[in-house]
């Protein structure tokens, strides 16, 4: 038989060492303007390539820095809730209150981070997809 609790913790750590691989190894993604070649084209055939176009994709690529930069702090929050739950488990020294908040800020601090991530998945899949910037 098997023993949940340390199936549970194992799985928890195949977690946290797949995502933790996953932003160490994914690849770079240059940041390339749809709307460059078009610029060119426009500007040596004498148009004004200033429209509402540009400033529609400005806009995009705005919001889509904010949610990245929004996404990343929540995600390090999360990841520092996690470290200072760990400590408080640390230095418990059998005191079985403290380590049940620990374990309770521990609970807490993974399902933020899976829901962190899920929500960049989701923001970048819309990205990509519907308009085809890519963020992360």
């Amino acid at each position: 038989m098997f023993n949940k609790k340390i199936l549970v913790k194992n799985l928890i750590f195949s977690l946290l060492i797949a995502i933790t691989l996953f932003f160490i190894f994914h690849p770079a993604q240059a940041k390339v303007n749809p709307l460059n070649g078009l610029n060119i084209v426009g500007n040596s055939s004498g148009y004004e390539t200033g429209g509402s176009a540009a400033d529609e994709h400005a806009v995009i690529l705005l919001v889509a820095e904010i949610i990245k930069y929004l996404l990343s702090f929540l995600g390090v929050l999360f990841m520092l809730l996690v470290i200072y739950a760990g400590f408080l488990w640390m230095t418990a020294g059998g005191n079985d209150e403290q380590i049940t908040k620990a374990k309770s800020l521990i609970k807490n601090g993974i399902i933020g981070l899976v829901i962190t991530l899920g929500a960049g998945v989701i923001v970048s899949f819309f990205f990509y997809v519907i308009l085809k910037v890519t963020i992360f």
